[in-house]
């Protein structure tokens, strides 16, 4: 080999190296927008779902309607607390939101939300003839779930829904999300009550 072979064999070792120090450097570089992305829509979604009073009221009426044992439908702000969960699924199933970091934000819960409402999911379903409404959030629940199961030490559903357990999450929700001011509105009418 002459002088002008080992230079060109340098160059292109130096130039491979380069090259893949680059595509490295890009997919790290992805890989951290993309969690840091995740993190902030999980901030926004935990600042809503637990500081925004329109959303604090939807979990009061929720609880309330689930206390009350009204064999009536659910109100709409039981919906609206699973499309809560439903839009922030749409980022979890799909990578953005990692799983650990959407276990110890809101795992808790879900699961109590979905373990209330997925009769009425259910329900929805067979009326509407099988269309998937809430699909992401019930693809979410499922991982999230096996995510517990693997790495969490999650209890069986036997031992997690008990009465005692659902009464004091129902109580516990009522007594976080309750806001003094909707005790009388101008008709007199209480402001919470289920339409």
């Amino acid at each position: 080999m002459n002088l002008g072979d080992i230079t060109n064999l340098v160059i292109a070792v130096t130039s491979t190296v380069a090259i893949l120090i680059a595509v490295y450097t890009f997919w790290k570089q992805n890989n951290q927008a993309k969690q840091f992305l995740g993190i902030q829509i999980l901030r926004e979604w935990e600042s809503f779902f637990f500081s925004s009073p329109d959303m604090c009221r939807r979990r009061y009426v929720t609880c309330r309607f689930f206390k009350s044992g009204a064999k009536t439908d659910v109100p709409y702000e039981a919906w609206d607390v699973l499309d809560t969960f439903d839009s922030i699924a749409t980022y979890f199933n799909r990578g953005i939101v990692e799983d650990d970091l959407a276990w110890s934000t809101y795992y808790y819960w879900l699961d109590m939300y979905w373990y209330l409402l997925k009769p009425h999911v259910d329900a929805l379903h067979a009326s509407t003839e099988g269309v998937p409404y809430l699909k992401d959030v019930d693809e979410m629940y499922r991982k999230l779930t096996k995510f517990g199961e693997r790495n969490k030490k999650l209890p069986s559903l036997k031992l997690r829904f008990t009465d005692a357990t659902v009464a004091e999450f129902i109580n516990d929700e009522m007594r976080a999300t309750y806001d003094p001011d909707w005790d009388v509105d101008d008709t007199g009418r209480d402001p919470v009550e289920p339409r």
